[in-house]
């Protein structure tokens, strides 16, 4: 009794110092599969989100220990299994010194970006089995966490990175941290993968189930719950001061509190509210777009962590809802353009999913042919007009697409997909403001998942109510439930028809959550677990399909049929994928510049005559009409004399001799 009272004693001195704000550290490094697992596990298993220091522990200069034996690979594929983990993939050759990767996590720690990183690298060495000591497999974790490459190998150089170093491995020899993975807080260290389970034992565990905390996700009926999270300090502080500011939230504007505001208080309606549900090949239809997209998602995610898709990738698992809901709106003559978050947006266009997947692998067979990745969707077959990087940078080219339609005197409409971090771009003032002086058919749809990347909604805009960011520009606004599909599809519909018949551009805000990070490279710390959960629970294709099944139109075993086809679909595109060869380095140019005949435009307008004519066939186009201007124009200004301009020799024809001696200028040098 006397040592188990002790020990409750200990661990509640411990979650006393962690109530006060002190962290536990996590020491690792990138010689071995141990440190993987402990990564992927660490952020959800300690009651607070431990500091990541990158150290030199194991030799000098972080040279690693030999590979793995087979039964030692067997121990950690059954580990990594248990952990929900894609099966690991060994370096070969097994890397010989990690001091490259070492200094380049050092440095992203000191850009705020260590966890982000380190995830990325390690599941590139012991999931794609790619070396950590070629700069190249480390510039690819770096740029994951869009860290610039040129940043890295200057920070990878420099003095100051070495000296960081030096001082976190000297701090953990002074912490008494003999290898790694560990955690130490206070006094206490625990070494490996198994003292990572006794740090959480000790500390206060956090819940870890399988189908929560992977990454990879997809194991679950209603899809993946996503990840579990932890609350930050900061956000949490700018909470109490908005609790004590007095703010009229009559306008719109932040009340206090607001950030702690439930999916109740956010969301304009329930789901099912004002909604009866269609006839059963719709729901049905529904249904089947929206699974697609989340086991689509679910697996691009899988397949980001195993290093098949580079660059940045970012999911819209809890988007279903407002994305399938705004595209049964349209018709099929209709543009739609979009944000980076568009894989859901082609699927649900008609776009084949095998191409959608081999274009996330960079692979020929893509539909922008592996030039254009996870960002960068183009289909215009299906009037899919292609994902942005650049946050905000697809209204513009919205309102002119709009204009197009408007100027062929066409039905069509352009329906443009934003963040509410693009509200708050000077794009957004002036594109609204052109769409609403030339009437243009053209419907802006807010897609409000309630974070500009990490930043929440109350902390980057002044008025939280976004579909009255038009107002001052004269496009109407409305509000839907974006976490449910027929909410969505109503009001897009009323939109649309407005855009379409009246001529009159619409503003729509669809609040929504999105259940993963911002992208795959998001350590999410800017949320909260519980946060996360309770929407979880509105979930839209859980919502969707327990009321078409509670209405009797489809049983259970027609959904599983549903979700079971949308696996096997994504399967096969995975397959596709992974066949489809890479471009030809020959194509690194292919559809950057226009030549021959493919577009009717001139590169220079010659204006010099009466007839306009390509400026690049001016020797063709030369006129009589032209020389007599010309002529007409140097009598009027009394400049030289005809005749002796007539005299004058053309350049292409050369230059006859002098006959008399000439002077040179310069001199004689």
């Amino acid at each position: 009794m006397g040592g188990r009272a002790a020990a409750s004693g200990a661990r509640r001195e411990r979650g006393e110092r962690l109530a006060r704000g002190e962290r536990p550290t996590f020491y690792f490094d990138f010689s071995s599969p141990e440190c993987w697992l402990a990564a992927e596990r660490v952020n959800h298993e300690l009651p607070a989100v431990p500091e990541w220091i990158p150290v030199r522990v194991r030799q000098p200069g972080g040279r690693v220990r030999r590979p793995l034996d087979a039964s030692e690979l067997a121990d950690l594929e059954r580990r990594a299994a248990a952990q929900g983990l894609p099966a690991p993939r060994l370096p070969d050759p097994w890397p010989e010194d990690l001091d490259l990767v070492l200094r380049a996590a050092t440095f992203a720690a000191a850009s705020g970006r260590v966890v982000a990183f380190s995830l990325a690298a390690l599941r590139q060495a012991f999931a794609a089995g790619r070396d950590l000591s070629q700069i190249d497999h480390v510039l690819i974790a770096a740029a994951a966490c869009e860290l610039h490459p040129r940043a890295v190998l200057k920070g990878i150089e420099s003095r100051s990175v070495e000296e960081r170093l030096r001082r976190a491995s000297a701090r953990a020899e002074a912490s008494a941290v003999s290898g790694v993975p560990a955690v130490v807080a206070g006094e206490t260290v625990f070494v490996g993968t198994a003292g990572l389970e006794d740090a959480a034992d000790a500390l206060g565990r956090r819940s870890f189930s399988q189908g929560v905390a992977t990454y990879a996700g997809g194991s679950g009926a209603a899809g993946a719950q996503g990840i579990e999270y932890s609350a930050s300090r900061m956000a949490k502080a700018k909470a109490r001061e908005e609790e004590q500011q007095a703010a009229d939230s009559s306008d719109g504007a932040t009340a206090p509190g607001a950030e702690d505001r439930s999916p109740d208080e956010r969301l304009p309606s329930e789901p099912g509210e004002h909604h009866e549900l269609p006839d059963r090949e719709t729901c049905e239809h529904i249904l089947r777009e929206m699974l697609l997209i989340r086991r689509f998602e679910e697996r691009a995610g899988e397949m980001y962590t195993k290093a098949a898709i580079g660059g940045f990738l970012h999911l819209a698992i809890g988007e279903e809802a407002a994305v399938v809901g705004a595209a049964l709106a349209m018709r099929k003559s209709d543009y739609l353009i979009s944000t980076y978050r568009e894989h859901g947006q082609a699927l649900v266009r008609g776009t084949d999913p095998n191409r959608v997947m081999a274009e996330l692998f960079g692979r020929q067979g893509g539909v922008s042919k592996g030039h254009g990745g996870s960002m960068h969707l183009f289909d215009v077959e299906k009037r899919l007009m292609g994902g942005y990087g650049i946050v905000g940078s697809n209204m513009p080219l919205a309102v002119g697409l709009a204009l197009a339609s408007d100027y062929l005197e066409t039905e069509d409409v352009t329906v443009c997909m934003l963040g509410d971090g693009a509200v708050n771009q000077g794009n957004f003032g002036e594109a609204l403001n052109l769409a609403a002086l030339w009437d243009l058919p053209v419907v802006f749809m807010v897609i409000n998942n309630q974070f500009g990347m990490g930043t929440a909604l109350e902390r980057h805009s002044a008025i939280t109510d976004l579909s009255k960011r038009g107002d001052g520009y004269g496009v109407p606004g409305a509000r839907c439930n974006g976490m449910d599909v027929l909410d969505t599809h109503a009001e897009l519909e009323r939109a649309v028809k407005a855009a379409r018949e009246d001529r009159v551009p619409q503003l729509v805000e669809a609040v929504t959550y999105r259940f993963r990070g911002h992208s795959m490279a998001d350590p999410e710390e800017y949320r909260s677990k519980e946060e996360v959960e309770e929407w979880q629970r509105r979930d839209p294709i859980t919502t969707f399909r327990e009321r078409v099944v509670d209405g009797g139109l489809l049983s259970g075993e027609d959904v599983e049929k549903l979700d079971e086809e949308a696996q096997a679909r994504v399967e096969e595109a995975v397959e596709f994928a992974t066949n489809s060869p890479y471009p030809e380095l020959d194509a690194l140019y292919d559809d950057l510049y226009v030549y021959g005949d493919q577009v009717p435009g001139w590169y220079v307008v010659d204006e010099r005559a009466p007839e306009t004519h390509k400026g690049e066939e001016l020797k063709e186009s030369a006129s009589t009409a032209m020389q007599e201007l010309a002529e007409a124009g140097a009598a009027y200004a009394n400049v030289g004399d005809a005749e002796e301009r007539r005299k004058r020799p053309d350049p292409e024809e050369g230059e006859e001799e002098s006959s008399g001696p000439r002077e040179e200028e310069g001199g004689a040098d």
